[in-house]
């Protein structure tokens, strides 16, 4: 009796592994390949105003991610006069998960918002209108730093994730604190807040640790200035005089850097050596400095996302230098130090050829 027991819930779990799951109308619904074109497809939402062509884009987001054009597949499945609408395929998931877990990305001339496909879409534009964003909410005063007004303050910005600790010490010795919200694309940045404390209003900065490609008139995303036909947005500053609402100051400042030394300690700065070779052409002599006062950390770091902007140069690649708006890295993100050896070397590559043109035709060089 026990072993045909047995063997009747055998042949259930047999029935039951069987089975698929039906809608209402008796039509058969693959579960499993939903989940499968998850694990390897990706759509987004390309914020741009930008015509791109699929093979530029890929080029710029195989750059962008440090992969490879075999790793992944691209195909634009609309495009608007504001939008690209993409379907993005993987090899692997961990390409995917890498870089799906790195959303929104920030390009030179767009906004790139990706989520997980789940299935085909018929009406793209309702799709990927939300990104998350890191920020920071400065200048609270001590007596306000509550955990509700802390979430309320956040809650501004967008449909909030997560907020920092109420940790009145911490966030007073930093002067902001953080959070991570939900925001959409369709809404204003929002740059600040002006705070009621003590009879009077108090300016409450946000700042965005990556800030969207976004128009400084409107505080709209996936624009510039230069294509925009509002006037620029202004709002009345703590001194009473208007200014306007955006700007670049809306990003973290990561650059910042505190010099431990004392002032009687010499800058190492100030006694670099440059050992140069002349017989070198003018812009090997630029990366010569460039790579012997350690700068060339701050142009080539794969693991930081940024681009070889100014790559190995000879004598028949001077032309190399003549950056364009494909590079997802703006020339002014540069160090003021590079553009400046930038600068003369161009000056320097200039006489040198006006020189060896004199030369040739016999006259003289002019000083």
């Amino acid at each position: 009796m026990c072993s045909e027991s047995m063997d009747q819930m055998e042949e259930l779990l047999a029935r039951t592994s069987k089975l698929t799951v039906t809608d209402e109308e008796g039509w058969k619904i693959n579960e499993e390949g939903a989940e499968d074109i998850g694990k390897s497809c990706l759509i987004g939402r390309l914020c741009t105003m930008k015509p791109f062509s699929r093979s530029l884009l890929k080029n710029i987001l195989c750059r962008l991610w440090n992969s490879g054009k075999t790793e992944w597949n691209l195909k634009i499945k609309k495009v608007t006069v504001t939008t690209l609408f993409l379907v993005l395929s993987f090899t692997t998931n961990n390409s995917l998960e890498r870089i799906l877990g790195k959303s929104p990305w920030v390009l030179n001339v767009g906004f790139l918002i990706l989520e997980r496909m789940k299935g085909i879409l018929t009406d793209w534009e309702a799709a990927l209108y939300s990104f998350t964003i890191l920020g920071r909410i400065l200048n609270l005063p001590i007596k306000a730093i509550t955990k509700l007004n802390m979430a309320r303050l956040a809650g501004m910005a967008g449909e909030v994730i997560d907020i920092q600790e109420t940790d009145v010490n911490r966030i007073v010795v930093n002067g902001f604190f953080k959070f991570k919200v939900r925001n959409s694309i369709q809404s204003k940045l929002l740059p600040g807040y002006l705070f009621p404390h003590e009879g009077q209003r108090i300016w409450l900065q946000f700042k965005y640790d990556r800030l969207p490609y976004m128009c400084f008139n409107c505080g709209r995303i996936g624009h510039e200035m230069r294509q925009c036909n509002e006037p620029r947005a202004t709002r009345t500053q703590e001194d009473g005089e208007l200014g306007p609402t955006y700007g670049s100051w809306l990003k973290v400042d990561t650059t910042r850097r505190i010099d431990t030394k004392s002032s009687n300690e010499p800058s190492q700065h100030h006694h670099v050596k440059i050992h140069e070779n002349h017989n070198l052409r003018p812009l090997q002599v630029a990366e010569q400095r460039i790579k012997e006062r350690g700068e060339s950390n701050l142009i080539n770091n794969p693991s930081k996302g940024t681009l070889n902007i100014i790559p190995k140069i000879n004598n028949y690649q001077h032309d190399i230098l003549n950056l364009n708006e494909t590079n997802l890295t703006a020339i002014y993100n540069l160090p003021s130090v590079v553009l400046n050896e930038m600068n003369e070397a161009k000056i320097m590559n200039m006489k040198m050829e006006q020189s060896n043109e004199f030369r040739k035709n016999g006259r003289r060089s002019p000083q």
